[in-house]
């Protein structure tokens, strides 16, 4: 099998010395390919940096120890939710982030590694060495495998801006609605870099815990003030 693949590639480069033009529009093709893949790299670089000096900057402001976690993969996910969180602590923001993220990361690469093994043996068939049933069932496992990542991979997503808009509310005041926006729509069209720089503008700015809370109702005319604790009068 090894010496059909070492022939069909000397056939290949044969090919390609005997036409010139494919020569050339492969050099081209694989130059593009290389740009947009050193692009790829820069923008990812630059969209990490400026998320991880946002989420220190925060934490520092929000009295979260260890706020250098920011530039640690899956641990800045943890800084991330403590921010999140309300002085109450009565959310668990941040555990279940890091739980969701380790969980999510897992089984993308198991869901690689079943997708590797089922075309493996799918090649295999034709040779006659494995039977189709053992296909069938590495096929089923891959499926499941899938379809647990992406339903990790949701709830990781829908807890991770959950937790972006409590920190619009706690950094962004009355203009956290635009924020949060600011942050999610481009980042839904395929813009990621809007993210980190919705949080370097917030990072920017003071916390205020009171906009976590929900206001107290104001009192009708004639109302006691539900608002105000009751006052014990001493006589």
């Amino acid at each position: 099998m090894n010496a059909d693949i070492t022939y069909q590639f000397r056939d290949f480069f044969r090919y390609l010395e005997s036409d010139p033009e494919l020569t050339t529009f492969l050099a081209i093709y694989i130059v593009i390919l290389l740009a947009i893949l050193a692009v790829g790299v820069l923008v990812g670089a630059a969209t990490y940096v400026m998320t991880a000096i946002a989420v220190m900057k925060m934490a520092k402001k929000r009295g979260i120890s260890k706020a250098w976690l920011a530039w640690i993969p899956v641990a800045n996910t943890y800084v991330f939710g403590k921010i999140s969180e309300t002085p109450d602590k009565k959310r668990k923001t941040a555990v279940i982030l890091l739980i969701l993220h380790i969980a999510y990361s897992m089984m993308a690469g198991i869901y690689a590694g079943m997708v590797s093994v089922t075309v493996g043996m799918i090649a295999q068939l034709e040779y006659g060495s494995i039977e189709e049933a053992g296909v069938i069932i590495v096929f089923v496992m891959m499926m499941l495998s899938f379809v647990v990542f992406l339903a990790s991979a949701v709830a990781y997503m829908v807890i991770y801006y959950m937790a972006f808009y409590r920190i619009c509310k706690l950094f962004g005041g009355s203009q956290h609605m635009t924020y949060f926006l600011l942050g999610l729509i481009p980042v839904v069209l395929g813009i990621g870099i809007a993210l980190p720089i919705a949080l370097l503008v917030l990072a920017a700015k003071e916390p205020d815990d009171s906009n976590m809370f929900p206001k107290p109702p104001i009192p009708r005319w004639g109302q006691p003030d539900s608002a105000q604790p009751p006052q014990n009068h001493i006589l």
